[in-house]
């Protein structure tokens, strides 16, 4: 009992314990798109299906131009892998509701606590900056998110080809062409390449 006492009194406490609540991001790309349509059509009804997961706490989002991203920080005594497949299976259930030409939603998941982060430079003599690119996408983050412990690989100070195309009314009426159809073209052609990449990816990791 003595003894009991003496290490009851030695027990240390902390009035604001340190604790590291699950949190979940959600990140979603929509190339072209302004802040307040990502808002509207990516961001809001992401929030309408994940807003009723079990133990939800709260939800922090922010819209810009191209880009969606919402946190959601869950009850301390939940399981991160449990509330990360929860939100998972939500946001499955809304991409039909997406507009077409954004990117599907990436989910991360990590501990509120757990924030380090590694950055890796690297150049070449031989290479441009958009083979560089190609290169640290095609192979290099791949190869690091199969890393342990590893939650997320961003690339960052990437170039990347662009295009930038002026219509021409009486070439597209004397061709009985419209504006939609041009762009669908090109979105389809846009498509194509990413499955072709995804292809040489999936290739790449067989051999």
């Amino acid at each position: 009992v003595i003894f009991g006492l003496v290490t009851f009194q030695e027990i240390p406490t902390d009035e604001l314990p340190d604790v590291q609540p699950p949190v979940v991001t959600i990140q979603t790309e929509y190339r072209g798109a302004s802040a307040e349509i990502v808002d509207t059509q990516i961001t809001q009804k992401i929030e309408d299906f994940v807003g009723g997961t079990p133990g939800l706490e709260t939800i922090d989002s922010f819209s810009e131009d191209e880009s969606s991203r919402i946190t959601l920080t869950f009850e301390t005594d939940l399981d991160l892998d449990d509330v990360t497949n929860d939100v998972r299976s939500s946001v499955s259930r809304v991409l039909d509701n997406l507009p077409e030409g954004a990117e599907q939603p990436e989910i991360f998941k990590q501990s509120a606590g757990m924030r380090t982060t590694m950055w890796l430079s690297f150049n070449s003599e031989t290479m441009s900056d958009l083979e560089l690119t190609d290169y640290a996408d095609r192979y290099l983050t791949d190869t690091f998110s199969t890393v342990d412990g590893v939650g997320r690989v961003r690339l960052g100070g990437q170039r990347e080809l662009s295009l930038r195309i002026w219509l021409d009314p009486i070439a597209l009426a004397a061709r009985d062409l419209t504006t939609q159809e041009v762009e669908n073209v090109l979105r389809i052609s846009q498509l194509e390449k990413k499955e072709n990449i995804i292809n040489k990816k999936i290739k790449n990791q067989k051999i």
